[in-house]
């Protein structure tokens, strides 16, 4: 999520984000339509383009094989793994349905995502979690916050927002979020427990679970400089599945293929797989998360060119995972349409954010989301049954009664699954948001690149893939009205 993005931000697997507040005047450029689904127009690669391979079945991946397909164009799509959806998936679970990667879409209002929703006959709802009614529990004191407590500690969410410009320049240019949270909090000089309260709301709740990169490592300079569709988040009914499925509707997709090889010069492309098939094809256009380039999984001949590698080098993947827990009953105070809770643990990091799915999921289902510092230096050192028993462990914490045995459990480890080494991009200290250009920029017009990481306005989230899919439908010359909504 950004819920977050695995959705910040979303990849994006993407995941999900609690929103940003701006200040006005972006806010009502936004809504006169200034930010719509429209694609900055991109320079168009020359020459013809009758077959493409397109390397990934993400939802970049997806779309862009969609606009293809639409324009006549011969596409054949390889996926490393055994499903499609990438980064984004939901799971059947004891009844339940639930994404475990991306799951709401973020802003409606000139989101490609909520026209492509919209324009394939899909339903969504508002899902206002974790606003500001949320319960804030405080493990500290074992006690949840009153209104007016909590409403004080989350205040720094926007207030911080309006000292960026005061903290970088009092700052150096390598300053991290975490420097800038540490500067913000000395000028204030609040009670130990209000400064307590104000480091979880910003360190674990805006930066950890919404961009899921460590403080640390998340840069004061280019915080915030990503766009958004609004504050509103909503759910697609049947989850991000129904989607994929609508969009993969007469393609030919290869699952369990994944490509390890691209050979390209002036004149064509070819692209060799694990399993020894080759495809040639004009253009390919690949798809796949930044930690699989950064892996270096995919050999490519002639090696890409020195800057794009060195963008690839300072990116970074963020760390965003779920703990998902289903049940017999709802046992939980406070059950309803849109329940969340905000954990300030004993430990930083502690599942900051749990959020009821249970209308949505269909049956009685709670997401314990952390991410950050906590997840890269402990998630591998816990199995899922430790994982499970440490949610169950906060449950217990904050409805302050027994927990039942869930019926069904699942624990996601974006990081450490081959085909992501990570959930989405966040804005990394050494980067710059020229970097996001660098990625996406074509090499020798036969290599072409999607995905969230390559959307500079919009990385890290579902939007952000969608939005990088068609600027390459249009790279290539393609109408984007192929899909409905577009």
């Amino acid at each position: 999520m950004r819920p977050t993005r695995l959705d910040r931000r979303s990849g994006g697997g993407l995941a999900c984000r609690v929103m940003l507040r701006r200040d006005l005047v972006r806010l009502l450029v936004l809504l006169s339509g200034g930010l719509a689904c429209r694609v900055a127009e991109p320079a168009r690669i020359p020459g013809p383009t009758r077959r493409v391979v397109v390397v990934g079945a993400g939802i970049a991946g997806l779309t862009v094989a969609r606009l293809l397909q639409a324009a006549d164009i011969e596409v054949v799509v390889l996926e490393a793994r055994d499903r499609i959806g990438g980064r984004t998936h939901t799971l059947a679970l004891a009844g339940a349905k639930i994404d475990v990667g991306a799951a709401w879409i973020h802003g409606r209002r000139g989101n490609p995502v909520a026209a492509l929703v919209d324009g394939l006959g899909l339903v969504t709802r508002e899902h206002a979690y974790a606003d500001d009614d949320a319960r804030f529990w405080d493990a500290a004191e074992g006690r949840a916050l009153t209104d007016e407590e909590a409403a004080a500690a989350r205040v720094h969410e926007d207030a911080i927002d309006e000292q960026l410009a005061s903290l970088r320049s009092r700052l150096p240019d390598d300053a991290s979020m975490q420097d800038a949270i540490d500067l913000y909090l000395k000028d204030l000089g609040l009670k130990p427990s209000a400064e307590r309260q104000a480091r979880f709301v910003l360190e674990q709740f805006l930066l950890e679970v919404d961009y899921g990169g460590p403080a640390s490592r998340t840069s004061l300079s280019i915080f915030d400089e990503d766009e958004f569709f609004g504050y509103d988040d909503h759910l697609i009914a049947g989850g991000y599945g129904k989607l994929l499925a609508a969009l993969a509707e007469g393609l030919e997709i290869h699952t369990s293929t994944p490509a390890v090889r691209i050979d390209y010069d002036e004149l064509a492309v070819r692209v060799e797989t694990a399993t020894g098939e080759a495809f040639a094809a004009d253009r390919v256009i690949v798809t796949v998360p930044l930690g699989v380039l950064q892996a270096g999984t995919i050999e490519l001949r002639p090696a890409l060119p020195a800057d794009k590698l060195a963008a690839i080098g300072r990116l970074e993947m963020s760390s965003l995972e779920k703990v998902v827990l289903c049940f017999d009953d709802v046992f939980w105070p406070e059950a309803g349409d849109n329940a969340a809770w905000l954990h300030a643990g004993q430990e930083r990091g502690e599942f900051p954010l749990v959020v009821d799915f249970t209308r949505d999921a269909g049956a009685p289902t709670l997401v314990l989301m952390h991410g950050g510092t906590r997840v890269r230096e402990q998630l591998d050192e816990r199995d899922d049954a430790g994982l499970v028993a440490d949610a169950l462990a906060v449950l217990g914490q904050l409805f302050e009664r027994p927990i039942p045995t869930p019926v069904a459990s699942h624990v996601t480890r974006w990081r450490s699954d081959p085909w992501s080494r990570g959930s989405y991009c966040f804005p990394a200290l050494g980067q710059s948001m020229a970097d996001f250009d660098r990625l996406a920029a074509p090499v020798a017009d036969r290599v072409l690149f999607a995905g969230e990481a390559t959307s500079r306005p919009y990385f890290g989230t579902v939007h952000g893939a969608v939005h990088s899919a068609i600027r390459e439908a249009t790279r290539l010359g393609v109408d984007t009205s192929g899909l409905p909504g577009l």
